[in-house]
Formats: C-alpha cells, structure tokens, sequence
C-alpha cells in the first residue's frame, strides 16, 4: 500500500483507513445531482461539415506521418517505423484494406485490440 492522504491531508496509514478513504472520495465524486435541468437545454440547429466518404490517400499518408516513432508495436506487430520509411507505398498498401472496411462496414476483430503499460516518468 502507498501512502494516502484524507480530506484534510492527514496521511492514512492502516490498509482499512485507505480503503475508507478511497470509498468516501469516490462516494461523494459519484453521487451528485445533475449540474442542471437536461429539458431546459434547447437544441441547437446547425449543420456539422462532415466528410462520410472514405480515407483518401491523402489523409492515409497524413495519418502515417503522424505516426510516432519509438513506440511498442501493438498485437498487430506493426510499429510505425517501417510505414514511415514510406508513407506514399504505406498508403498504397493500406488504401484497399480501408476501401474494404467502409464498403463492408466491419473491420477485423484484432484491431480492437491492443495493449497497455505503465511507463514510469522520468525521475520517479
């Protein structure tokens, strides 16, 4: 267990004391009223710009650039070094499979998937 502090900042040493602690904050966080009357709010009527047609090369090539390098590969074991040695290929590459995926409207099942860690800050 890592120290906890209360409400009042007094550290909480005891596993049940955190516990309770922890219970409380999250108790009182939760249970709240609505800031405001949901029906009073009235709907706001405006057009959003939004483009429904599939990636273009273009953006596929952006989306690639953005990339960012030294970064752990995903369960796919595609890092983003090898596309961005080549964008342009990348995207040549990548255009059908996303063609595929807005025409069909389902996308593969391992691409929901991915991993996460905890990466330690610098100096902690």
């Amino acid at each position: 267990m890592k120290p906890v502090k209360n409400k009042f900042g007094k550290g909480l040493s005891g596993p049940d004391q955190q516990l309770n602690s922890w219970a409380e904050r999250f108790e009182n966080l939760l249970n709240r009223p609505p800031p405001y009357d949901l029906q009073d709010v009235s709907p706001v009527h405006t057009d959003l710009l939004i483009d429904c047609n599939p990636p273009s090369r273009k953006e596929i090539i952006a989306a690639i650039k953005l990339l960012r390098n030294n970064e752990p590969a995903g369960p796919d074991d595609i890092s983003g070094e090898p596309l961005k040695t080549d964008p342009e290929v990348a995207a040549n590459l990548l255009f059908p499979v996303f063609e595929n995926i807005w025409a069909e409207e389902r996308m593969s099942s391992d691409w929901r998937k991915g991993y996460l860690g905890k990466i330690p800050r610098k100096g902690i």
